[in-house]
């Protein structure tokens, strides 16, 4: 049910989904690069690491089965609120599902060293039904098991 406020439209809650998938295959990248950090001339050197899993749903949404999630680390980390508390967003559906996840640096080292190791096994995500391709992850589990729940 739809409500008004004032003259603001509150927009229904969107259906909360869940898929679990199988990790087939990842990759670690090394990202640096540079840029201008004032008006001063004086350069800043940046640089990230992260790592993408891919994999297949059992399960579609919306007709995709084939997954690609960017995760990578991040110092200070919460909770981001949009329609709900979110950890990553989904930021397109087809041809793949791509999405975006951030983690604590430990978490992170943790994973990567689950990859490197070959034992990078499931994954299970929960999000809001996606509008337009994108929207919010609630919460995501990778995990080194071979079996999906």
């Amino acid at each position: 049910m739809t409500t008004r406020i004032g003259k603001r439209k509150v927009a229904r809650a969107r259906e909360t989904l869940s898929r679990s998938g199988l990790v087939t295959d990842w990759e670690l990248s090394v990202h640096a690069w540079s840029t201008k950090e004032d008006a001063g001339g004086h350069w800043k050197r940046t640089d990230g690491l992260h790592l993408t899993v891919r994999g297949e749903f059992t399960e579609d949404v919306s007709g995709v089965t084939k997954f690609d999630f960017l995760i990578y680390p991040e110092a200070d980390i919460d909770a981001r609120r949009s329609t709900i508390p979110f950890v990553g967003s989904f930021l397109r559906c087809k041809p793949i599902l791509e999405a975006a996840v951030t983690l604590s640096e430990s978490h992170f080292n943790a994973m990567v060293s689950a990859a490197v190791a070959g034992k990078l096994g499931a994954l299970q995500v929960a999000f809001e039904k996606l509008r337009y391709g994108s929207g919010p992850i609630s919460s995501m589990l990778l995990s080194t098991s071979k079996e999906i729940e």
